[in-house]
C-alpha cells in the first residue's frame, strides 16, 4: 500500500520576487541546497525530483518489512522545492559550476536538456498536466 504525500506548493513563498534573483533546489539533508541557473530551471528539477524520485523511493519503503522502513527518511524530508539563494553571488556561479551538473547527473538529467526543456515548456506539460512548481517570477 502505498503513502505517497503531496508535494507542497513551492510557488507560494516565491510571490515577488523576480528573475535577478538567484536561485536553487533544495532537497532537505547533507548538501541540500543546489544553486539553478533560473527559476525555470529549478522549478524544472524540483518537480522532476518530486515526481520521479520521490515514488521511486516510496516504492521501495513499500517493498520492506516495517522494521527496514525505517532506515529510509520519510517522503516529506526529501521533498524539492524552489527557494532563493540565500548567498552571495560568487558563492551561486561556483556552486552551479561544481554541484549543478552532478546533481543533474543523478537525477538522470543533463544541462543541456534542463537548458532547453526550462526555455521551451513548463513543467506542467512534461509531466502530468498539473500545476507547475511555482509561478513565473517576474
Amino acid at each position: 500500500m502505498s503513502h505517497l504525500i503531496e508535494a507542497p506548493d513551492t510557488g507560494a513563498a516565491l510571490a515577488g520576487l523576480t528573475e535577478a534573483e538567484k536561485w536553487a533546489v533544495h532537497i532537505p539533508g547533507p548538501d541540500d541546497l543546489y544553486a539553478a541557473p533560473s527559476h525555470a530551471a529549478a522549478v524544472f528539477v524540483a518537480e522532476h525530483h518530486n515526481k520521479t524520485t520521490l515514488p521511486a523511493i516510496q516504492k521501495i519503503m513499500d517493498s520492506k518489512p516495517p522494521e527496514e522502513r525505517r532506515m529510509y527518511p520519510p517522503i516529506e524530508c526529501i521533498t524539492a522545492e524552489v527557494v532563493p539563494w540565500p548567498w552571495d553571488a560568487a558563492e551561486h556561479e561556483e556552486s552551479l559550476s561544481d554541484d549543478w551538473p552532478e546533481f543533474l547527473e543523478e537525477h538522470g538529467l543533463t544541462v543541456d536538456g534542463v537548458a532547453y526543456a526550462s526555455r521551451n515548456a513548463t513543467t506542467k506539460d512534461m509531466f502530468d498536466g498539473g500545476e507547475s512548481a511555482g509561478p513565473d517570477p517576474s
